[in-house]
């Protein structure tokens, strides 16, 4: 069997990340397939809060959760957290914002060539 990590604890961390990643992924994937808009901009953001809301609650979640359901709540945790930042970045219109500054950005770095 192969195990990730070692005894410094550096494997629950890479446990963290990649069930954070997958499901962020996932909850992606829904939202793709419910007909909603998916831009660049917003599946970096789900990506981003999906694996930083599971960064930040890794430490409680392998304390009180037991070691075989632990996978299963870090991942349950990036989709709602994903859920709820996908909510936050549509009512405050940040995508609109960070699309805008992406166009700026890559405009420019055109015009330079």
């Amino acid at each position: 069997m192969f195990i990730i990590g070692g005894p410094d604890g550096s494997g629950a961390l890479i446990k963290t990340i990649v069930a954070a990643i997958i499901g962020s992924g996932i909850g992606l994937a829904v939202k793709k397939l419910s007909s909603k808009k998916v831009t660049w901009s917003t599946a970096i953001l789900s990506f981003f809060i999906g694996i930083g809301l599971a960064y930040l609650f890794h430490s409680p979640i392998e304390q009180y959760v037991g070691e075989t359901w632990q996978t299963a709540f870090i991942g349950a945790l990036a989709i709602a957290g994903e859920k709820i930042g996908y909510w936050f970045v549509f009512k405050f219109n940040i995508n609109k914002v960070l699309d805008g500054a992406a166009d700026y950005f890559f405009n420019k770095y055109k015009n330079k060539q």
